[in-house]
């Protein structure tokens, strides 16, 4: 019989029990870094972007001529109904931004608050790790199997860490 190399008093199922625990937590991990929500000091910036962007689509058109003066604003999309919202962020943009900062400071606190760049870093090495972890996973199942022992295979597990392969992206090729 071939001992599980991580702790000889163990049989392989208990080995492989342990690695599924660890697992388990990482994928929460991976769960709730998916879940988490944007800091309020992002939200901010991109009500502040939004309403600039709506002020410079809410401009008037001004037709001026000796006999007659015309302002038409810009519809919202397939209506004849002028953007309200647009309008309303070309006339007082701060007033807007204000009020849209106010709503974002009276909204629920996410329990997990990160930056994207933050949220995409921690995600990829709880990625990493969790792929570690199955393939690890995979290495005690063959073990065991060679020892006679069948463990069968989680109904989530990678497919790379069971075919023993790795995807590599392709690079983007600067033009």
């Amino acid at each position: 019989m071939v001992v599980p190399p991580l702790f000889l008093n163990s049989s392989w199922s208990e080995e492989i029990n342990r690695v599924r625990a660890e697992i388990r937590t990482t994928q929460s991990d991976v769960r709730k870094l998916y879940h988490a929500g944007p800091r309020a000091a992002d939200v901010k910036r991109a009500a502040r972007n939004f309403v600039r962007g709506l002020a410079e689509n809410g401009r008037p058109k001004i037709t001026a001529t000796h006999e007659s003066f015309e302002v038409e604003f810009q519809t919202g999309g397939f209506t004849v109904a002028p953007n309200i919202r647009a309008i309303l962020a070309w006339l007082d943009p701060e007033a807007l931004t204000k009020r849209l900062e106010d709503e974002i400071d009276a909204m629920p606190v996410p329990a997990l608050a990160l930056s994207l760049k933050e949220k995409n870093e921690r995600l990829a090495v709880a990625k990493d790790a969790l792929l570690v972890l199955e393939r690890a996973e995979e290495a005690l199942i063959e073990a065991a199997y060679d020892d006679g022992e069948q463990i069968v295979r989680r109904y989530d597990a990678d497919p790379q860490a069971i075919l023993g392969v790795q995807i590599r992206r392709k690079k983007a090729v600067a033009a």
